[in-house]
């Protein structure tokens, strides 16, 4: 009966948990970027979402394991904003949260370069 109680609680909360899907590994660094395609909101041209950043090099130990980043994308200008950053101890950003830092009151917009992890967070969310 328990179990049951259990696997019903579960599917109950199942949709409110994220579903990290790889989009891009950094060659250079070792990096792992996940995007969770149920955070991508459309407004006009402009998207928002929520991405991981995966920083298991021990260069990155002071920023900790992984980065949570919320982010604006104008499709039709081919911009990125970041609106919220938090830096992690665990990886998929979990654990301590080290630094976080709330950039939603900027209006800092930066061009999105080519063969980088913008331009592919660019391609998924812009594709919606």
């Amino acid at each position: 009966m328990k179990k049951l109680f259990l696997i019903g609680l579960m599917l109950l909360t199942g949709s409110a948990w994220a579903e990290w899907t790889l989009f891009f590994t950094g060659s250079e660094t070792g990096t792992r970027d996940y995007i969770d395609y149920q955070t991508i909101k459309k407004n006009g041209n402009l998207r928002q979402s929520w991405q991981i950043k995966e920083n298991e090099s021990k260069d990155f130990s002071r920023y900790g394991q992984s980065t949570r980043i919320k982010s604006n994308i104008d499709c039709s200008k081919e911009m990125i904003q970041y609106l919220y950053i938090s830096f992690h101890k665990e990886l998929m950003g979990k654990g301590q949260i080290i630094a976080q830092f709330d950039y939603s009151n900027d209006n800092d917009w930066r061009s999105i370069p080519p063969q980088t992890v913008s331009a592919a967070l660019f391609n998924i969310v812009c594709a919606k």
